[in-house]
């Protein structure tokens, strides 16, 4: 089965690891296709009417939710070790619901259920360290676990992972884990911080009305997704891989000068957007851009020891305008 031949490889990548702040995850997924980045190449290619359906989208489920919550309040369980564990089986049940029709396809699903796994142990390293308690710890690990669940769906249906030739997988997953059941067990606080967190961890940047005891989850799994993506980008650097698969992958030219419209952005402060993206300039100013999106400090700081930063600026064409850039970038992140 794809998650039990997933699960030895998860293993063999994790074992007498310790996800410190001073030892994130690491691993060689060289094989990785580039598409796998394609969740945060900037706004995730959504319009802003997508953007203002997803926020219609959770209200309506905000309506549903209270009634139903309100008649099973009594029967809700706290999110727990066992909880976690309910949780975790079902994502092995769903994932090995797809059929594996060829070996390109299992591929693909395997990198997902890898990145899941390594995304859940970040955000729980990540919310032991910020001093969380134990249920807000548990809470975080299942985000971190459910938060790409709309990926699995997605290929299957179109073949692809990037949101912008398909659908947005935040708010697939969304409706996926929403529509199982799985999160019942769980009380309506602790319902609303996953399917929040899942819902808007893709978007460019968070829209208002994040519900106060969610908004916490929903800037953890956006760092926590980002530190697993700056480790696969650094593997692939280093293998000398990033170029080809950026053409092959989102179909941008590996070289010319940045976009001044990207640079504008980062002058702003903010990241660069998609629609600025046209040459690999762009894509790996992009990149770096992210920290203005970072929402924690041990975030930031397994940033700036892992030395992802510096990599990318080393990977820029010798220009002026896109080297004073990626200066500002670095200067910022400190």
């Amino acid at each position: 089965m794809i998650v039990e031949e997933t699960n030895d490889l998860l293993r063999s990548k994790l074992r007498g690891i310790k996800f410190s702040p001073l030892n994130p995850p690491k691993g060689d997924f060289n094989t990785l296709p580039f598409a796998f980045l394609a969740p945060l190449r900037g706004d995730g290619g959504l319009p802003h009417r997508e953007r203002e359906s997803q926020i219609q989208l959770r209200s309506k489920h905000r309506g549903i939710q209270g009634q139903k919550f309100q008649e099973r309040q009594e029967h809700s369980f706290s999110m727990n070790s066992e909880t976690l564990h309910h949780i975790q089986t079902w994502f092995t049940r769903y994932v090995n619901g797809f059929p594996e029709d060829t070996l390109s396809f299992e591929s693909m699903i395997n990198i997902k259920v890898v990145h899941s796994r390594i995304v859940e142990e970040i955000c729980r390293s990540l919310a032991e360290e910020l001093g969380w308690s134990r249920e807000d710890i548990v809470t975080a690990s299942a985000l971190g676990l459910l938060h790409d669940a709309g990926r699995f769906s997605q290929f299957t249906e179109y073949g692809t992972f990037s949101d912008a030739d398909s659908v947005d997988h935040g708010r697939r997953g969304y409706e996926v884990v929403k529509e199982s059941g799985i999160l019942s067990r769980c009380s309506e606080t602790v319902q609303n911080k996953i399917l929040e967190g899942i819902l808007f961890h893709n978007l460019r940047t968070i829209p208002p009305g994040v519900l106060p005891d969610s908004l916490p989850f929903v800037k953890l799994i956006r760092d926590g997704d980002k530190l697993d993506i700056y480790r696969i980008i650094r593997e692939r650097i280093e293998n000398n891989q990033l170029g080809d698969h950026l053409k092959e992958a989102l179909f941008i030219r590996a070289e010319g000068p940045a976009n001044p419209l990207a640079i504008g952005e980062i002058w702003n402060r903010e990241t660069v957007s998609n629609e600025n993206l046209f040459s690999m300039a762009d894509f790996t100013l992009m990149q770096m851009s992210w920290v203005f999106d970072i929402n924690y400090p041990p975030t930031l700081r397994r940033i700036r020891e892992s030395g992802i930063l510096n990599i990318l600026a080393c990977a820029l064409p010798d220009e002026k305008e896109a080297k004073e850039a990626a200066d500002f970038i670095l200067k910022q992140a400190g």
